[in-house]
């Protein structure tokens, strides 16, 4: 009974903070999104590259490091989850072995979904950012000189 309490208060736990990181990822590509029509909308303001450059990349690492580690908040929550089924195997028939051991797996498969989205998110933000930075140099008389 401890065991599947313990387990209970795992999943919930990985759950939960798989559940946060998704809300986070999506307000976090709104926010960026919003941000650099912004900074569009004022690319003339920006004499300097570099600022602009410091204002776009502004939340970026945290972002990626949020995308990049979902992932294994759901590996951790399955490995945590299998220990807790393995422990308490002596007391649990097949059937019950079975559907304890297919809740962790749960947290996996819900991580590796966030880690997708995320990663799409992140890229169209990213592409955001270099479509920005060309528009600075387009605005500021810069292009790539052809060989």
């Amino acid at each position: 009974m401890v065991a599947q309490t313990m387990k209970l208060y795992v999943e919930i736990g990985i759950i939960s903070i798989l559940a946060i990181s998704l809300m986070t990822i999506l307000y976090l590509v709104i926010n960026k999104n919003s941000s650099i029509s912004m900074l569009r909308s004022q690319i003339g303001g920006f004499k300097n590259k570099t600022e602009l450059e410091i204002e776009l990349d502004k939340k970026m690492s945290f972002f990626y490091s949020l995308v990049s580690n979902a992932v294994y908040v759901g590996l951790f929550g399955t490995t945590l989850g299998v220990m807790i089924t393995l422990m308490s195997m002596n007391s649990v028939n097949q059937k019950d072995l079975i559907s304890s051991l297919s809740l962790p797996l749960l947290s996996t498969a819900i991580s590796i979904v966030i880690a997708i989205l995320g990663t799409f998110c992140f890229n169209f933000v990213n592409a955001r950012i270099e479509e920005t930075l060309k528009i600075w140099d387009i605005h500021h008389g810069y292009s790539k000189k052809s060989c």
